[in-house]
């Protein structure tokens, strides 16, 4: 399908300006390649997008091209578009887009929403059953006044970031096996309780506690082994049992 061409007026004096054909497009930072004929040679350069076009652009697209020198080249204009039709390209008045199959950047069967600046917003790949949500710049809420958000996944939930923050007036968690990894553990809590089956833990080098009272309450044996052993007490120190060995 033929576009009406969308044209900006050029300036005077400038070394190229002549139509080709788009080989790659990066619709994220706006940016063509294409082939120009300069001085009896072909040369692949790169141009950026001047004109805001209303079709998503592809490879064997026919674009107008303009620069004073070829680092510093630029689209004025879009004359043809091969890669979409109008059954294929939903637009919005706002200058937002949709597009399916040929996208702007591979030509499988994908459905991709674009921003008025070009700039890939959601996609779904039916191939390979995957959903995306991209935000360039900018931030990402998920928010609900009177509701619950819900993340259900039949494998891997994974979270990934810089920093993770959670704000919240309860949390429980059900898990079969968890294993947590860090370099540094802080917890700060009025009231811990733990109740496990068995416990063991180790440590390399030094566990200190330091509490106002201390009360252990042990059921049946209570068995304290060390290579050295020193025990202090600032006032009373007793030990009461019916019968005591030493040595």
């Amino acid at each position: 399908m033929n576009a009406a061409i969308e044209f900006m007026p050029a300036l005077n004096g400038i070394p190229y300006f002549g139509s080709t054909k788009v080989i790659e497009y990066d619709g994220h930072n706006r940016i063509v390649k294409v082939k120009i004929h300069l001085m009896g040679s072909v040369r692949e350069v790169q141009a950026r997008i001047a004109v805001q076009h209303s079709t998503p652009l592809g490879v064997d697209d026919e674009v107008l091209v303009a620069g004073s020198n070829v680092d510093e080249m630029f689209v004025i204009g879009v004359i043809s578009c091969h890669a979409t039709s109008a059954e294929q390209v939903l637009k919005a008045t706002g200058g937002a887009y949709a597009t399916l199959s040929h996208s702007a950047f591979s030509a499988t069967d994908k459905i991709q929403v674009y921003s008025p600046r070009s700039e890939l917003l959601f996609e779904y790949d039916p191939a390979k059953e995957e959903a995306k949500i991209n935000v360039s710049k900018g931030n990402l809420e998920l928010c609900t006044q009177d509701g619950d958000i819900r993340l259900n996944s039949a494998n891997t939930v994974q979270i990934k970031g810089h920093a993770i923050d959670m704000n919240s007036k309860k949390l429980t968690a059900k898990i079969g096996y968890a294993r947590l990894v860090f370099d540094r553990l802080e917890t700060i809590s009025d009231t811990v309780v733990e109740h496990a089956k068995n416990v063991y833990r180790t440590v390399v080098e030094l566990t200190q506690l330091k509490t106002g009272r201390m009360r252990t309450l042990v059921d049946e044996t209570y068995q304290f082994k060390a290579n050295k052993a020193f025990m202090k007490s600032e006032d009373d120190f007793k030990i009461k049992g019916e019968k005591i060995y030493l040595g």
